[in-house]
C-alpha cells in the first residue's frame, strides 16, 4: 500500500453562476491542504516593509544584503484558514445553464 494515502482527502468546490444563480459542486483530491498566504495579514507587517525597503536600496547600491538579516513574514495561520475558504469572484466561468462566460461565485 502507499503511505501516501493515509494523507489524502477530497476537497468540495462549490460555484454559483451569477446570471442563473445555478450551483455546480467540483471535487478533487489532495494529500495536502494548499493554504495561500494573505500576506496582508502579517503581523509584523512594519519591519517586513522596513526589510524589503533596506533590500531594495542595498541592491540599488550594488551592495550585497546579509542572508542572516532576513525578516520573514509572519502570518496567523488562522488568517491562512480563513483565505483558503473564503469565497472568491471568478470572471470568466463557463456556466452550461446560460452557455457563455459569466462571474460566478466559487
Amino acid at each position: 500500500m502507499n503511505p501516501a494515502d493515509c494523507f489524502k482527502f477530497r476537497v468540495e468546490e462549490r460555484y454559483e453562476c451569477s446570471k442563473s444563480k445555478k450551483v455546480k459542486y467540483n471535487y478533487r483530491t489532495e494529500y495536502n491542504l494548499p493554504l495561500p498566504l494573505p500576506l496582508k495579514a502579517a503581523t509584523n507587517q512594519a519591519e517586513v516593509e522596513a526589510f524589503e525597503k533596506a533590500k531594495a536600496e542595498a541592491a540599488k547600491n550594488g551592495q550585497k544584503f546579509d542572508p542572516e538579516n532576513v525578516v520573514r513574514p509572519s502570518i496567523p495561520f488562522q488568517a491562512c484558514l480563513e483565505a483558503f475558504a473564503s469565497p472568491e469572484t471568478l470572471q470568466q466561468y463557463y456556466s452550461t445553464a446560460v452557455n457563455d462566460k459569466v462571474p460566478a461565485e466559487k
